[in-house]
């Protein structure tokens, strides 16, 4: 596991998770279609006071895809990520984990939520679809490598006879 620790230590910090979630080689992502600026995203979302991150990915997963039937396979990474880059003063203590996809799936779809913790009233639609886990890398911020690094070589000895 990966831990940079800003030197900012008296920033607020805010306890996140993030779901990377495989169907065979691919990997779920989505897109904001209005708010295109967000760019490619993995389901993530605050932990709520009293819940553990594995509780909480399965949740946000659930929440953000409207899929349900997934399998938690483990921590790919555990970082906190200075978020000042992105326009917010805050540090995020974020974990990382890899879930498989039900059996059945769509190739995109469109969902979303009525009560994102960004505070916003209205529903934001996310558009679901799957790219390949080697392209990953090229579509999600760079907070996200590592994990997809790790979450790259768990399916490489998969696919080893």
């Amino acid at each position: 596991m990966t831990c940079r620790v800003d030197a900012q230590q008296h920033m607020p910090t805010v306890n996140k998770v993030s779901a990377f979630i495989t169907h065979g080689d691919q990997l779920l992502v989505f897109r904001k279609p209005h708010h295109p600026g967000t760019g490619t995203q993995v389901p993530a979302g605050t932990i709520e006071p009293g819940e553990t991150p594995e509780h909480a990915v399965l949740r946000e997963a659930w929440e953000e895809s409207g899929l349900t039937g997934f399998h938690l396979c483990g921590l790919l990474d555990h970082q906190v990520v200075d978020m000042r880059p992105y326009g917010c003063d805050e540090l995020h203590d974020r974990w990382y984990f890899h879930l498989l996809s039900p059996s059945t799936v769509q190739r995109a779809w469109r969902h979303g939520e009525s009560s994102p913790s960004s505070g916003a009233e209205e529903f934001i639609a996310f558009d679901f679809f799957w790219i390949d886990v080697d392209r990953a890398a090229h579509e999600l911020r760079a907070e996200n490598h590592t994990a997809l690094q790790v979450l790259s070589h768990r399916l490489e000895g998969i696919r080893r006879p």
